[in-house]
């Protein structure tokens, strides 16, 4: 059984870091599995295989229509001339402090020894803070 044009769009969409394009969903959907870049190339644009730009515009409409609804925290955004994925609003505080904790790093003892010589007595060369310490 295979997924649904939509399903295909969304799990594409959810794993870009880019916004993803109608042109680019259409390449991948009708690019043939095992084929390379030169034939790719050589493919042509209006090819009859796969979905159609209508049909995956049609498909891109629904997933902005179903991340519409309050159910889900996150929305499907037309950014760029490409769709992305993006917290709602109203769960920004929340992300931000997830984001901001696991980013958060602690300097080692030796890290911040160096640091505060640094500090202490700028300009300095890495040889003198090997001297110093």
């Amino acid at each position: 059984m295979e997924p649904a044009l939509d399903q295909i769009i969304e799990s594409i969409i959810f794993v870009s870091d880019q916004p993803v394009t109608a042109k680019f969903l259409r390449q991948v959907l009708t690019q043939k599995e095992g084929s390379t870049k030169e034939s790719e190339e050589n493919q042509d644009e209006k090819s009859t295989e796969g979905p159609t730009t209508k049909e995956i515009e049609a498909a891109l409409q629904t997933l902005l229509t179903k991340y519409q609804d309050i159910a889900y925290p996150f929305e499907v955004k037309k950014v760029s001339g490409g769709y992305q994925f993006y917290t709602k609003r109203a769960f920004y505080p929340f992300v931000r402090k997830a984001v901001v904790n696991k980013n958060r790093r602690k300097l080692t003892r030796s890290a911040l020894e160096t640091l505060s010589i640094v500090a202490y007595k700028q300009p300095i060369t890495k040889a003198e803070v090997e001297f110093i310490r």
